[in-house]
């Protein structure tokens, strides 16, 4: 595994084998789910307001290519602080949606790529979707509907 960012409470995020190639994402050993960040984003979108995040979210999303941007990393870490009371909590999930989506950049053969956690989030805090809803929409569907999908909310 590869220590990607170390959190002030002491949390490390890495990337390392998984069931589906190299590039799953740890906290401190464990990988977490899509549907674990998606609740916290849909929980705290209470307090801080849904545009406020998803605004956050398409920063990293337009970003995000197919390598690790410590840039982006320090800038997620910038930005988190503005969550007051929840900082190391949003800079942890954005770090870990972030490198969820280099994963499906690296994705052999997938045609969408980081589009998946893109549509996701946007259905989270646009669509009203609940985590578990946004976390299975893909699954079994066709990439060209995905796609048309994404085109038609502006995920690029």
């Amino acid at each position: 595994m590869k220590e990607v960012k170390k959190l002030k409470n002491g949390n490390i995020i890495s990337q390392g084998a998984g069931k589906f190639d190299n590039y799953c994402v740890f906290i401190d050993g464990y990988a977490p789910r899509d549907e674990e960040y998606f609740n916290f984003f849909i929980e705290k979108s209470k307090i801080y307001g849904k545009d406020k995040i998803y605004s956050d979210f398409k920063y990293i999303y337009s970003k995000t290519g197919k390598d690790i941007d410590k840039e982006i990393l320090t800038n997620i870490e910038k930005f988190s602080s503005h969550y007051k009371n929840d900082t190391i909590d949003f800079e942890r999930w954005f770090t870990v949606i972030y490198l969820g989506m280099i994963a499906e950049e690296n994705k052999k053969n997938a045609i969408l790529g980081k589009k998946i956690k893109g549509l996701a989030m946007y259905q989270i805090m646009m669509g009203n979707f609940s985590a578990k809803e946004a976390a299975n929409y893909s699954k079994g569907k066709k990439a060209s509907e995905l796609l048309k999908e994404c085109n038609a909310i502006g995920i690029y």
